[in-house]
């Protein structure tokens, strides 16, 4: 646009200079104030419009932003009526799995369980049998489901040049310990069993963790298993 006015400009000049009769730059400069108010307005326009249609783009976004908003909180409301009932001493409603038979048996999938710090609870991932559903693959606890008279195994491996602790826990108290001592074998693995037999209450929890840290092998060379011997009142 500072182009085309300066060049409108230099022609009324150059008509002044090369000309002997004195020209009426008037009409030109009328002229050229018109197309400038034109130019200016074509230009206004099309920012308007560029920014009416940013302005409805963001609008749109926003509408679309409140609707999922909306849908999230009725997900969330809808969640929170579904949600368990407080603890009571009644526990048994909450193992609709009581009285049915109780018995599990899971392993270490991955090859290696490596980089394992202080008391840190194994995954035994691979769940072979969950009769009863008292062993939860996601987290490697066993949670009884009601009173009663338990017993548990572990085997556990470990590959040449490595070792590792490993605690029997209850509702989080060391019940004894299990060591697959390799470490200083370069050819060998060790491999390494316990058993326990105890008492649960509904609700009680059972896990395998690290007493130290360590590696064990996996590749369901090393297994948790237990069940019911019986219930007790």
């Amino acid at each position: 646009m500072a182009f085309i006015v300066l060049l409108l400009i230099s022609s009324c000049l150059i008509h002044n200079v090369f000309t002997k009769d004195k020209p009426d730059c008037n009409l030109e400069r009328a002229e050229l104030e018109r197309y400038v108010e034109n130019l200016v307005e074509t230009k206004l326009g099309e920012k308007a419009a560029s920014r009416d249609k940013e302005m409805a783009i963001l609008k749109e976004r926003l509408q679309h932003a409140e609707r999922r908003y909306q849908e999230q909180r009725s997900i969330i409301e809808a969640l929170s009526k579904d949600k368990m009932p407080p603890m009571s001493p009644s526990k048994r409603n909450l193992f609709p799995d009581a009285g049915s038979p109780i018995g599990f048996m899971a392993c270490v999938s991955p090859p290696d369980l490596v980089n394992l710090g202080d008391k840190h609870i194994i995954l035994f991932d691979k769940v072979i049998t969950n009769t009863g559903g008292a062993y939860h693959g996601h987290t490697g606890i066993f949670i009884a489901p009601t009173k009663g008279l338990y017993e548990f195994y572990l085997t556990a491996m470990s590959m040449p040049g490595k070792h590792q602790y490993l605690s029997f826990v209850k509702d989080g108290t060391v019940i004894s310990y299990l060591y697959p001592d390799a470490y200083s074998s370069s050819a060998s693995v060790e491999t390494a069993g316990n058993q326990w037999v105890v008492e649960l209450d509904q609700g009680s929890e059972v896990w395998i963790q690290t007493y130290v840290a360590g590696e064990i092998h996996g590749n369901c060379f090393t297994t948790f298993s237990g069940f019911l011997i019986s219930e007790m009142e």
